[in-house]
């Protein structure tokens, strides 16, 4: 191991700390982290591993699909998790020179419109949104999903005769069980409510799209990677454990290439996006929380609900308050290692610890 590799192997294992940090005592995220890491195939942090994936297959020029869009009971609006990081992300594939392009449910549309403003981000939908977002930078692109199979099996059929992206991410994206049936997190039926995304993913996947999922119970699309260890450990994922009384369990079936999990689905995104920052040596495209509290705050304002389905920015059940020093923390801890590494401080102590054979 180097000294490059060291500070590499501490920043992810930080950032896999903070993006599973369990303020409600719980226990569903650190029950899934295991998984999720033997998934990975390698002893390294989650984070790093997902970071890598992407830079492998991320390139200027190309599309990349940010799919998302939860949308829940008893309003039946989405909600902020997955959407507000998305569009943080989206916004850092756009710095990268790549093309992002936001697929979502209808009911996204305005949140996410509001949403690109506040990230600094141009606006394109309709059905030319993905070659306007290919031709002009600081830019994202919207597709809405529809709800219904078949019209969504069309819509399909219509990206596809597109040009591929180069990566499809799914972050919090609701998936179908073995049954073909949607759930929330308490195992009731939403599958008349949720964008059928879950079959793009699927379809990107088996044309060989590289493809990223980021969850944070079991019930989103990517997750079925991780099908053992859910119907072992997480409530409701096993067969007729529902409440709904189809009796498939609210696990997805769809799976991913690339497995993250975290306490919310918002935190293990930025948690990649710090990752990726670090390895590029970028501090420009490290996450930025006041950027992050724009984003969030405008989502809420124009529709989006955190799970208890409020109009308030807040994700999860947590607040401001929680989420953005856990955002600064996956900044800051990264930004000191590439200040370290630069200038040279405590050299002392990284050839130390490997001549002690860390």
């Amino acid at each position: 191991m180097t000294p490059y590799e060291l500070s590499v192997l501490q920043a992810g294992e930080n950032l896999d700390a903070l993006m599973n940090l369990d303020p409600r005592g719980y226990g569903v995220c650190r029950t899934l982290y295991p998984a999720a890491r033997k998934l990975a195939g390698s002893d390294g942090p989650v984070s790093i591993h997902g970071a890598e994936y992407l830079l492998e297959h991320i390139r200027s020029g190309e599309a990349v699909y940010v799919l998302t869009g939860f949308v829940l009971l008893p309003h039946e609006c989405p909600e902020t998790d997955g959407a507000v990081s998305s569009m943080v992300f989206c916004r850092m594939v756009a710095q990268m020179g790549a093309k992002p392009v936001l697929v979502c449910p209808e009911d996204c549309r305005e949140p996410a419109k509001a949403m690109a403003a506040a990230a600094g981000l141009h606006f394109y939908d309709g059905e030319d949104a993905v070659e306007k977002v290919k031709k002009l930078p600081a830019s994202v692109g919207f597709v809405a999903f529809p709800k219904e199979k078949e019209a969504a099996e069309r819509k399909i059929a219509s990206l596809l005769e597109k040009e591929l992206p180069s990566m499809a991410v799914a972050v919090e994206l609701p998936g179908r069980n073995e049954k073909d049936v949607y759930h929330n997190a308490t195992g009731l039926d939403l599958t008349h409510l949720e964008a059928k995304t879950d079959l793009l993913f699927e379809a990107l996947s088996e044309k060989g799209v590289p493809a990223l999922a980021v969850g944070d119970l079991g019930n989103e699309a990517g997750l079925a990677a991780l099908r053992p260890h859910l119907y072992e450990h997480i409530p409701y994922t096993a067969p007729d454990e529902c409440r709904c009384g189809c009796g498939g369990g609210i696990a997805a079936k769809t799976a991913a290439d690339c497995v993250l999990t975290a306490t919310t689905s918002d935190w293990g995104l930025m948690a990649l996006t710090a990752a990726m920052a670090l390895l590029l040596e970028r501090e420009d495209l490290l996450p930025d929380a006041a950027v992050y509290a724009r984003v969030l705050d405008a989502g809420a304002r124009a529709g989006l609900v955190d799970m208890n389905g409020w109009h308030i920015p807040a994700v999860d059940g947590f607040g401001e308050e929680l989420l953005l020093p856990v955002i600064t923390l996956m900044a800051e801890t990264c930004r000191n290692i590439l200040k370290v590494r630069k200038t040279g401080e405590c050299d002392h102590w990284f050839g130390g610890m490997l001549r002690k054979n860390f």
